[in-house]
């Protein structure tokens, strides 16, 4: 071991030990400092939606299930909270295409299979996990009096019930390829955030807060109906192959105890 320089053997002992000290607080911090900078950071929450786990979570529910909880509580809650949000102003008439929700819908359309419908399905609810952390983020610029804590905790709370919903759709699909969809760093489809202002007024908020949650029911609304869809489809298929190998086996078994 190399010792500081010192006079005396005590002190170099001494400032030995302290040395070594050093070394290992040194040693400890760079450490924690790795892990931290491999793990995502809750700005990409989605990156790994199954890392943080709620304190109290008995039972997971099935995808499909907590789907439609996430829909019961956007119609139940969220949207009631945004309206209480901001009255007494009158209920917006102005409908604001942002995101193109029939544009995200698409992909999902066009799968011809459950499982290629599930993950379009999955892919979209990562661009609306991104889509939230701007949306909340945007400054509401009033000279009366909003509470912006409580848009922003609505925001939160919603992004906490998507979080599960990706959760379990990612565990949906990897039970479908027997691997992780998502091992690390997934690559989250693109979605157009110019529609976004980077600050609105408040009757701005109003119109972009309502049309949000609008245009979010209705998307997993028609999406869940989609996966419903091919989902029966493909019970179907199941159903008429099994039908047609056992036909199949029955003639085989026919043929073999004639000849």
């Amino acid at each position: 071991m190399r010792y500081c320089s010192s006079a005396g053997g005590m002190a170099s002992l001494g400032c030995s030990n302290n040395c070594t000290a050093v070394v290992l607080i040194v040693a400890v911090l760079l450490s924690g400092l790795r892990v931290a900078s491999s793990a995502p950071t809750d700005h990409e929450w989605w990156i790994n939606p199954c890392n943080k786990q709620p304190l109290l979570r008995h039972g997971r529910s099935a995808a499909e299930n907590q789907l439609r909880m996430f829909l019961r509580k956007i119609s139940v809650e969220f949207m009631h909270r945004i309206k209480d949000l901001y009255k007494p102003a009158e209920d917006i008439k102005f409908k604001v295409n942002c995101p193109r929700i029939n544009n995200m819908l698409q992909p999902i359309r066009d799968a011809r299979t459950f499982t290629t419908a599930t993950q379009a399905f999955y892919e979209t609810l990562l661009q609306f996990a991104v889509f939230i952390d701007r949306l909340k983020d945007i400054p509401v610029m009033t000279n009366g009096l909003f509470d912006t804590t409580k848009r922003k905790g609505i925001y939160e709370e919603t992004k906490e019930n998507l979080r599960l919903v990706i959760c379990e759709f990612n565990d949906t699909l990897s039970k479908y390829d027997g691997k992780s969809v998502q091992p690390s760093k997934p690559k989250v489809p693109k979605i157009n955030m110019g529609c976004l202002p980077r600050k609105m007024d408040l009757s701005e908020a109003h119109i972009m807060d309502t049309g949000f949650f609008k245009k979010l029911n209705k998307f997993l609304k028609q999406s869940r109906r989609i996966l419903k869809t091919r989902k029966r489809e493909r019970a179907a298929r199941k159903k008429s192959a099994n039908k047609v190998n056992r036909r199949t086996k029955k003639l085989r078994r026919s043929e073999f105890l004639s000849s």
